[in-house]
């Protein structure tokens, strides 16, 4: 159109009561693009509706109160007339219709009980008329109700990594059996597939990605996991920039929240100064995750300084650590005690001051000023540690956690400065810890129980919840020495495979463990495997097949969605057979959720 040319368009507006900003531009040969002065906001309005109120979701059987709210803003006091419809699997208590005087510029609410008999998501209808001769209007409000079984939801998790390449990992069996006190109507079972050995966790991230809370403890619990998900999706490339900010600026706030419960020596307590002091096992879990972080985000040399100086000055001439301090969360610790547990304090201590020297030249040159301080640990360590005892009661769940971790700090001394151990003192450290695992099936775990177990239900809403706890903290520490001691070769990663698979076994559906500190050892274990296994070619398909009915499905991965979680719906009470053909792995979880009306003790 010409410039002398008028335009018209007409539209609906929105049914939003509400007002909305209008903007127009024009484009033209002569003129090119034209933008119209802002026009007066539109407001879209009723003098007469209503506002049907529904919870999110409604549990099966229970008696629950609607409420619908009818606004009058008409000139005169009217009379309404409302009716609430509903689906003959939802109980009304009371008259379905209801009258109303509302004054005019004034409101009035119709109040209901109603009560599902059945599962699902059933519409619900509100309507409210103007009765005739007190005025005129109408309207109607139609939403859904969320329809759930009642009880506590519990669920049955089954991992593993399907991998064609190993004789034993192409092919699982699974069953989708619930137990007989499960409340009726109330159990599914769902399979979820994904190339990337961290799937599970990365797709419950949103658990992960927030903001840290809580005091100096549950911060850092909240904010270690994110340094560990940041480091895995940076070396694969795989972290898109909305997620990379968010992460990003989690990093930050748990960084500047942390510090507010720091001491004027440096040490760090659950309380900051309101405590008498500081605590050494969470300064150095600071020290060390804060080393960690500061590749993410900036870090101040100087509180990794005073971190480590407090550090260096609670070790005792034989090269242990003081436990100085208390911690409140003490599960955090990983629940050893006695000389096993002075051990593990002296690695936990020595991971986190290496992990620090590694980020930061400033703390190098503090440790320069002490009397050889990781000489003197790893001294302790290789007399000290359990891996140094005999054979007599060394497979005790203390004693093989403290192994774990103590072959995770030689480990990675050894790396950091390959002058602090030889390679055969390193080598024969590894072999002991190996000696004290537990295989069956092709898998490995150090400590707990073991693989036959029945697993237990978990509830659904916990994403601490999986396999045995100390057996989880153990074996990741044990996957971390392994992991610590890389070859060139890429041999440890064989080797490191089936605690692994372990580990990943012990998944719950949300991707974390039972505890939080054995989620967090955990899931830096995993990723840290995860990492250095990466493979950039993934192309299977996975069949999953009922073998007690004709029911089957495939699912292809490929390159192009190894990250994606896909998801099959299963038929219950039946059992299958998932088979992988072709390049590459994946991990695989079977999930059967029910209801149960209270919790097992």
């Amino acid at each position: 159109a010409s410039a002398s040319d008028g335009c018209s368009v007409e539209t609906v507006a929105p049914d939003t009561i509400t007002s909305w900003e209008l903007d127009a531009f024009s484009m033209g040969s002569e003129q090119g693009l034209q933008v119209a002065p802002p026009a007066e906001p539109l407001t879209v309005f009723k003098p007469f509706f209503s506002l049907l109120s529904l919870p999110r979701v409604a549990k099966r059987q229970e008696w629950i109160e609607v409420s619908a709210a009818v606004f009058n803003y008409g000139q005169q006091n009217v009379v309404a007339q409302t009716s609430l419809s509903l689906p003959a699997t939802i109980l009304l208590e009371g008259d379905a219709t209801q009258s109303l005087f509302i004054e005019s510029g004034s409101s009035k609410t119709a109040y209901f009980n109603i009560s599902a008999t059945s599962v699902g998501i059933e519409d619900i209808l509100f309507t409210a008329r103007v009765v005739e001769g007190t005025g005129t209007g109408s309207d109607a409000v139609q939403r859904p109700l969320e329809v759930e079984a009642e009880g506590l939801v519990q669920e049955l998790t089954t991992n593993a990594v399907l991998d064609p390449s190993e004789p034993s990992g192409e092919a699982l069996q699974f069953e989708t059996s619930f137990p007989q006190e499960a409340v009726e109507g109330s159990a599914h079972a769902s399979v979820s597939i994904v190339g990337d050995l961290l799937g599970p966790t990365l797709d419950g991230l949103e658990r992960l990605v927030r903001l840290p809370t809580g005091c100096g403890e549950q911060t850092m619990i909240t904010f270690a996991p994110q340094v560990y998900v940041t480091g895995y999706l940076d070396a694969v490339n795989s972290l898109p920039a909305e997620l990379r900010k968010n992460l990003q600026s989690n990093i930050a706030v748990g960084l500047q929240r942390e510090l507010t419960y720091r001491h004027e020596d440096g040490s760090f307590s659950a309380f900051g100064e309101s405590d008498d002091s500081g605590s050494t096992w969470l300064t150095a879990f600071v020290l060390k995750s804060f080393a960690q972080a500061s590749a993410f985000s900036f870090v101040d040399s100087e509180v990794l300084v005073k971190a480590t100086e407090f550090l260096l000055n609670s070790q005792l001439p034989d090269g242990s650590f003081r436990s100085i301090g208390k911690v409140v969360h003490e599960d955090m610790m990983g629940g050893v005690s006695g000389a096993d547990g002075k051990a593990s304090l002296t690695s936990f201590c020595l991971v986190a001051l290496l992990e620090a020297a590694k980020a930061s030249s400033q703390v190098e040159a503090k440790m320069a000023t002490f009397d050889k301080p990781l000489e003197r640990a790893v001294s302790f360590l290789l007399e000290s540690a359990p891996l140094a005892r005999g054979a007599q009661g060394r497979n005790s769940g203390k004693q093989a956690y403290a192994a774990a971790i103590s072959a995770y700090a030689l480990a990675l001394a050894r790396s950091y400065r390959p002058l602090l151990l030889t390679e055969e003192t390193l080598s024969a450290t590894m072999s002991e810890l190996k000696s004290l695992g537990v295989a069956e099936d092709g898998l490995v775990h150090w400590g707990g129980a073991g693989q036959d177990e029945t697993p237990a239900a978990c509830p659904r809403w916990s994403s601490h919840c999986g396999g045995d706890s100390a057996a989880v903290e153990t074996t990741a520490y044990a996957l971390l020495a392994m992991l610590s001691g890389a070859r060139s070769d890429g041999a440890h990663l064989a080797e490191a495979l089936p605690a692994a698979r372990w580990l990943i076994q012990q998944r719950n559906s949300n991707g974390g463990f039972r505890s939080t500190q054995d989620t967090v050892v955990g899931l830096e274990s995993l990723s840290g495997f995860a990492t250095q296994a990466y493979q950039s070619g993934v192309d299977l398909t996975v069949t999953i097949s009922s073998l007690d009915s004709d029911w089957q499905e495939s699912v292809r991965v490929s390159n192009q969605n190894r990250d994606v979680v896909q998801r099959l719906e299963l038929p219950l009470g039946q059992r299958f057979r998932a088979l992988a053909e072709g390049s590459g792995q994946v991990a695989f979880t079977s999930t059967v959720e029910f209801n149960v009306l209270e919790m097992a003790e």
